[in-house]
């Protein structure tokens, strides 16, 4: 069914993405200092994958254990963070669940990488050391919401016998199977002015500084129209405003290039039987909804949901719609709703 658009929507959205450009346009110190303090009571610690620092923030099972770790992998620019209100659920609905947090290889308190190591193969190599490190044993839930959804994937077909066999079930939050070619974000990014910014940090990688304050003055405006769709609190554009404001240059332009080419789709072989979710924003501008359908049909055992007049950032947008998907494959991997 179609939902009915009047022209008061037209207006109010137009007045949401204003604020929310004003917001994600601000100086990056400004943006950073005004970002809310989450996931403040995690076990914040770092390992290293392939020679680099990599943040981490696990949360232990209270009370009965129930045998099962969620591993949260984030969006492009974004950290942990912005997962802290499915953490929030998750400590208070199911305590006993191991909770597990990475920020990938150049993206919140993780350390710079060059651009050339910013790939979703480099990333889904964090993932699996701090799974090794952090969560040796016991099944496996991954969480994978835009970037974080190829990076679980790869985890998945890259993943040995026993890793495999621990994996029990992956919800994809606005997540991608193949390349992005000049749909969605790679379309959204793929500018004149911003070819240019690119082209010129490849070519004098000290302008880092020039380049950081062209490349925010234009990602701005663009994350604005595509990430929140719906009425979304102040803070939680706060928040991620401070995120994109953190995030290295050469991520930004590593990670872009990426995720126009890389996929994914040898994975599907990994999906047969697994349980899960694919979950999108009705009005994803940055990931193609058709990036979600194309990854369900490829996974029979999966269920597929989208989030009405919802834009991109759904953990931050409409946390409860994310929650739900999580609660409902937790309750079929641990028996509970049976």
């Amino acid at each position: 069914m179609k939902l009915r658009t009047t022209p008061w929507d037209a207006v109010g959205a137009l007045r949401r993405t204003a604020k929310r450009a004003r917001i994600l346009t601000r100086g990056r110190e400004r943006a950073v200092a005004k970002r809310p303090k989450v996931l403040t009571d995690a076990i914040r610690g770092e390992i290293v994958s392939n020679g680099s620092s990599v943040a981490t923030y696990l949360y232990e099972p209270i009370g009965e254990p129930e045998d099962v770790t969620v591993v949260f992998v984030h969006g492009y620019t974004l950290s942990a963070e912005s997962f802290f209100q499915q953490v929030d659920f998750l400590r208070e609905q199911w305590p006993g669940v191991r909770i597990l947090l990475l920020d990938l290889r150049g993206h919140g308190n993780s350390a710079e990488v060059p651009a050339a190591e910013c790939t979703i193969e480099g990333a889904a190599a964090d993932v699996r050391a701090a799974i090794d490190i952090l969560a040796p044993d016991g099944r496996i839930v991954l969480v994978g919401h835009s970037l974080g959804g190829p990076v679980s994937l790869c985890v998945l077909r890259r993943a040995d016998a026993a890793l495999a066999e621990r994996i029990s079930g992956f919800v994809s939050v606005s997540g991608s199977l193949v390349e992005m070619s000049r749909r969605g974000l790679a379309r959204l990014l793929d500018t004149d002015a911003m070819s240019g910014v690119l082209k010129l940090y490849r070519a004098w990688p000290e302008s880092v500084f020039h380049v950081r304050q062209r490349f925010s003055g234009l990602v701005g405006p663009v994350l604005s129209v595509g990430f929140f769709i719906r009425h979304t609190p102040v803070e939680h554009i706060e928040l991620h405003a401070g995120l994109i404001a953190k995030t290295p240059t050469a991520s930004l332009a590593g990670f872009a290039a990426d995720l126009r080419h890389h996929s994914e789709f040898e994975a599907r072989t990994r999906l047969v039987g697994l349980p899960g979710y694919v979950i999108v924003g009705e009005n994803d501008y940055v990931t193609p909804v058709e990036q979600s359908l194309l990854l369900h049909r490829h996974w029979p055992g999966s269920y597929y949901q989208a989030a009405p007049k919802a834009g991109h950032m759904l953990p931050l947008e409409v946390p409860g719609f994310v929650n739900t998907a999580i609660h409902r494959l937790l309750e079929h991997v641990t028996g509970r709703g049976a």
